[in-house]
């Protein structure tokens, strides 16, 4: 079973992939990483270079303290995409944002976040290459 392994947390402190890893590199099957933490992404970057990363990112808004808009802003506008090199970019479905278009002029491989209905699903289609489904079975 392929598993798509999303790693949260929001400080500078990269221990958690370590053991991640760790754990996974026993895994038999196929499996790639994603979060939003950049540093995260990057850290797999270096230390597993053949797993496949993912960088996630949405249209963040403005209610958040200082230190969470600059990093809000970003994530957004992927400015830690020349650190971190994700292979695919994950955005959420619900944000109607330019920035997933831009990255696909790019030639970026986008992924929508996340899709619970055959409705999202067929609008999801048009603009990404594949899906993270949750609370539904396509």
């Amino acid at each position: 079973m392929p598993l798509l392994i999303e790693i949260k947390g929001e400080t500078p402190d990269t221990s958690v992939c370590e053991v991640t890893a760790e754990i996974l590199d026993k895994y038999d099957g196929k499996w790639c990483m994603e979060s939003f933490n950049p540093l995260y992404v990057r850290w797999f970057r270096l230390h597993r270079p053949k797993v496949v990363r993912g960088q996630l990112s949405r249209h963040f808004t403005k209610g958040d303290t200082f230190g969470q808009r600059v990093m809000n802003y970003v994530l957004r506008f992927f400015l830690s995409n020349c650190l971190c090199r994700p292979d695919f970019v994950a955005y959420n479905c619900e944000d109607d944002d330019v920035m997933p278009r831009l990255l696909r002029l790019l030639g970026a491989s986008l992924f929508a976040w996340t899709v619970r209905s055959a409705e999202d699903e067929v609008k999801a289609l048009r603009h990404y290459d594949s899906i993270i489904f949750e609370h539904y079975r396509p």
